[in-house]
């Protein structure tokens, strides 16, 4: 048994410490192992730490328990077990803190305040040293990241692999790697985002017959796949009307390279349950969900949805499963990402189909709705609050349009105090490169473009998007 306990003591002490340094330090937290027998919990938070359960500490669990709340527990299953885990892994004057807010009526954000993790991260810990509700653990990640308490998060749109396009046809003529490809400050940007999230239009494999009748077909060697990692690329969308191009066989084995580079992937899989997975990270103390689905094809069905039995994508042209992903993701997270594959290609305003799809994924619980599948910007407005950026066009993808070379590296920074702050860095694609736009000039063209395809927003100088005042986003 002592055996058995300072084996968890270490579990405890590893995940006391996942905030380190160092962005490729992303791992998944491992399933537990329910092959060991399951030691009993009060005896071993009683022994844990040296921190033998006081009467003062039982007494104030006992009366936290009597009086705490939903909107404090956000519906998780607060008990004795997991109060004395609470107690043994924070000690007694953490605990006491804990019942003077409570008492005091204060929500769900006192677990942060007081431990620097909020309730959704503390309970995937309890999880993971309990061995109890394994479901809270399926697709969590940590992230080490620099010591610092804002999280930044950037988002990019189509990235296409194809040695038949321009853009890696002029890769291979440069014989310089893939990062030659982006401007030294747009890569600097892209790897010391502590997320960086795109949208893989592509399919990754060397067998499969492209889909007879479909003008597009997009075909990267499995290979190219590691020029992700290079990008510093930490997840990606498969919810795009290309990522089928070839067929089960071609999706699969798309899968099948982003699992064995242990990239994370949503929004398509080897069944409906796969294609509707939400990834979760753990930064900074706080949980972030993301989510992917795709709206298009909307009159033609070359890309598949997944079945119970077959793999395919996420559809929400009807948005019920995906607003059940979200519902569900709210659930379980501090910050809900919502990346969706919509709209019209070539064209830089939203669409009505857009924005009414937009108002259900909000009404379920998006914090931030990210689109793309255009090839070219359309613009932010706001709903309730919450910003939709309605297409990111292209990243670094040749489509021969004077407006597909816009495009935009977009950056969402959440603050230790829950503070969220949106930016745009603009960026622009020639001749087989994506260059951040450097040159003040430049810049406030790029803006003064955004603003004016955007609804009720403004800009300032450094890219940092806000509602005007006056605009009313209900």
């Amino acid at each position: 048994m002592r055996r058995f306990v300072a084996t968890l003591l270490v579990v405890i002490f590893t995940l006391s410490i996942l905030v380190g340094c160092g962005k490729e330090k992303t791992k998944e937290i491992p399933e537990p192992d329910y092959t060991e027998v399951k030691v009993d919990i009060e005896s071993y938070l009683k022994t844990m730490n040296n921190r033998p359960i006081t009467p003062e500490a039982e007494a104030e669990i006992e009366e936290i328990l009597s009086i705490i709340t939903p909107a404090v527990t956000l519906s998780y299953p607060i008990d004795d077990s997991f109060m004395l885990w609470f107690y043994a892994r924070y000690g007694e004057t953490i605990l006491h803190s804990l019942l003077k807010d409570i008492k005091e009526g204060k929500s769900a954000d006192c677990f942060y305040d007081l431990t620097g993790n909020t309730l959704h991260v503390l309970w995937v810990y309890y999880c993971a040293d309990t061995r109890v509700h394994a479901d809270y653990l399926e697709n969590v990640y940590t992230k080490d990241v620099d010591a610092k308490n804002d999280i930044i998060l950037s988002f990019a749109g189509d990235i296409n692999f194809d040695d038949t396009w321009p853009n890696m046809k002029l890769l291979a003529e440069r014989h310089e790697g893939i990062e030659s490809a982006f401007s030294e400050d747009l890569v600097a940007e892209m790897k010391n985002s502590d997320i960086f999230m795109i949208n893989n239009e592509c399919t990754y494999t060397v067998g499969g017959d492209p889909l007879e009748g479909k003008a597009y077909t997009f075909k990267a060697r499995p290979e190219c796949a590691t020029y992700l990692r290079e990008l510093g690329v930490d997840i990606v969308s498969l919810a795009n009307n290309h990522v089928y191009d070839y067929g089960a066989e071609g999706l699969l084995s798309t899968i099948d390279t982003l699992n064995q580079l242990k990239m994370p992937f949503v929004g398509a899989g080897n069944n409906i349950d796969e294609a509707s997975k939400i990834v979760y990270f753990i930064i900074n103390g706080k949980k972030i969900a993301f989510t992917s689905a795709t709206q298009v094809e909307r009159s033609t069905n070359y890309t598949k949805e997944a079945t119970s039995t077959s793999p395919g994508v996420l559809k929400t042209l009807n948005p019920e499963k995906y607003a059940k992903v979200i519902e569900e993701a709210d659930k379980k997270a501090d910050y809900v990402i919502a990346f969706v594959h919509w709209g019209t290609e070539d064209s830089e305003w939203m669409g009505a189909d857009q924005r009414r799809l937009a108002m259900r994924f909000i009404e379920e619980g998006a914090d931030v709705i990210i689109g793309g599948h255009t090839h070219c910007l359309q613009g932010i407005e706001y709903f309730n609050g919450v910003p939709i950026i309605y297409s990111l066009g292209n990243f670094w993808f040749d489509w021969n349009t004077e407006i597909s070379k816009h495009t935009m590296l977009f950056q969402i920074k959440i603050s230790d105090d829950n503070g969220v702050t949106y930016r745009m860095i603009p960026c622009e694609y020639e001749n087989g490169v994506t260059r951040m736009l450097t040159y003040k000039e430049e810049r406030m063209n790029a803006y003064s473009y955004y603003k004016m395809i955007s609804d009720g927003i403004l800009i300032d100088d450094e890219g940092y998007i806000i509602k005007e005042p006056s605009y009313d986003d209900d």
